[in-house]
């Protein structure tokens, strides 16, 4: 069974957001998804998280270290379900310049710059 959730990429840079996705019955495969500035998009997930990254290409390397970000830098992550401690969402490091809002009555994941 699929999870959904709407991702709205509200910084100034492209994002790689992905997820696991059933193969078979039996396998999945991790399925990513540019998402542009400014763009929605629903992404399904097999276990109900995402996980947020910079975006591998010179173009958008050169515009993650302009943001002062390495590229292949692991952004954050969010899920459908809160952790024990009942967060929906987590950054990568506590100095991250991003952050992402959580809607639970929405089911929405907006990624933002600080």
């Amino acid at each position: 069974m699929y999870q959904e959730i709407t991702f709205i990429n509200d910084s100034e840079l492209p994002i790689n957001l992905e997820t696991w996705q059933h193969l078979t019955t039996s396998s999945q495969t991790l399925k990513n998804v540019l998402v542009q500035p400014g763009e929605k998009t629903i992404l399904p997930s097999a276990n109900g998280e995402w996980y947020l990254h910079t975006y591998l290409n010179k173009e958008m390397a050169d515009q993650w270290r302009e943001a002062g970000i390495q590229p292949g830098y692991r952004i954050g992550k969010f899920s459908k379900y809160p952790c024990a401690m009942g967060d929906y969402a987590w950054m990568e490091y506590d100095e991250s310049p991003f952050e992402i809002i959580y809607d639970t009555e929405n089911f929405t994941a907006t990624f933002i710059k600080k």
